[in-house]
């Protein structure tokens, strides 16, 4: 499985949820973001965190590193924040 996005670590303790996936590679731009996910229990749902041994992350730029993969995903969830949305902070 490949999540490309998703540094908050939601969407990989959703999948890592089902018995039938064995492994997950994570691919977020931010190496914040995956740290932030790591440090806050109710992301992870107690049992599942995105260090997990189910789970891989890669911190790079997602659609240049698919550009450069040949290894074989079963499934790919994209979790991009939306483009049309402006969040001023």
């Amino acid at each position: 499985m490949l999540v490309l996005g998703g540094g908050d670590g939601l969407a990989l303790r959703e999948i890592t949820e089902a018995p039938s996936v064995e492994s997950v590679t994570l691919v977020d731009l931010d190496p914040d973001m995956t740290k932030l996910s790591q440090r806050f229990p109710r992301w992870r749902a107690d049992q599942h965190s995105i260090s997990e041994s189910q789970g891989h992350v890669v911190n790079d730029d997602a659609m240049i590193w698919i550009e450069k993969q040949t290894d074989l995903f079963d499934a790919a969830i994209v979790d991009f924040p939306d483009p049309n949305q402006f969040c001023a902070g």
